[in-house]
């Protein structure tokens, strides 16, 4: 694309294409733009199924996580980050709620302002799913993101 403006119409709306990095930013009532321009995800306006948690970002990633569309942490070698709660295993006082999460895969918060924002999406034995998150690096807490 060029330096300007350009109209396209896509499964009957229309949409604005901006030039410097091939983003589209659709004109439609229910939808608005994402941050995350590598994906383009385009987000649903409606409430979210899950409950607030107090904190806006972990607010917003939960919907991606739920979604399919969060990001993983990664281990040095390349897969998921899966949460192994080591400091509940040592025995480490107030890490208790560590233990329901052993073996959830664990999701950056992208754009948080605390850099040790995470999520933590658990499947049980029983096959449904279950969400947590912390604000601490070391997990102390972990707190479960209830639905509505």
């Amino acid at each position: 694309m060029g330096n300007d403006l350009k109209a396209v119409t896509l499964i009957g709306f229309t949409a604005v294409a901006v030039s410097t990095s091939d983003v589209c930013i659709p004109l439609i009532d229910q939808y608005k733009q994402a941050v995350n321009w590598s994906n383009r995800i385009l987000h649903s306006k409606k409430e979210s199924e899950f409950a607030p948690t107090g904190n806006t970002e972990i607010n917003k990633e939960i919907i991606e996580v739920a979604a399919g569309r969060g990001t993983t942490r990664k281990e040095d070698y390349g897969s998921d980050k899966i949460f192994r709660g080591d400091q509940y295993l040592q025995g480490k006082e107030g890490c208790g709620s560590q233990k329901n999460w052993i073996g959830a895969v664990e999701y950056d918060v992208r754009g948080a302002f605390l850099q040790h924002n995470r999520i933590l999406k658990k499947t049980n034995s029983d096959g449904s799913i279950k969400y947590g998150y912390s604000t601490s690096k070391d997990y102390k807490k972990i707190h479960e993101i209830k639905k509505k």
